[in-house]
């Protein structure tokens, strides 16, 4: 049996390389296993490599275009280097205010929901108060309801 698979693989591998054959350019006739491992390995690689350079063109061509683009950009701004400073100092004036004004804002926040927070303890310490008292009332009630009771006998 280990004979027949063996017989069987080395038939296998042998119209596998016919078949590489065909895909190399079908240049003559392959003679022995050595040769159709290292014809495989060959296509094998130069797709490897066919396909890194794919991906190192599509990379540099969109480096290019990134920079073709922040040129454009740059040129079609006909501001002068001073407006582009006094621009720019204008922005992060701006850019401090709001922010100082996020800070204020935040800290009135805050305070409302300290306060909310405060009013609502205060509801709920009320609540206690009105339902522990409901329940004092309760048992006074009953109190005097054993009490009456009891003294008639």
């Amino acid at each position: 049996r280990l004979a027949r698979r063996r017989a069987s693989s080395v038939r296998d591998m042998d119209g596998i390389a016919r078949w590489f054959s065909g895909l190399c350019g079908g240049r003559g006739k392959i003679s022995s296993r050595d040769q159709a491992a290292a014809r495989i390995q060959a296509r094998y690689r130069g797709i490897r490599v066919r396909d890194e350079q794919h991906k190192r063109n599509a990379a540099a061509t969109k480096i290019q275009a990134v920079r073709r683009g922040h040129a454009v950009r740059r040129d079609m701004d006909s501001r002068s280097w001073f407006q582009k400073r006094e621009a720019s100092t204008a922005l992060a004036s701006d850019m401090g205010e709001m922010k100082q004004r996020m800070k204020t804002m935040a800290k009135a926040m805050d305070k409302h929901d300290r306060n909310t927070g405060e009013k609502l303890v205060r509801a709920l310490r009320k609540e206690d108060q009105s339902w522990m008292h409901r329940e004092a009332d309760a048992e006074e009630e009953r109190l005097k309801h054993i009490k009456k009771h009891t003294s008639r006998r």
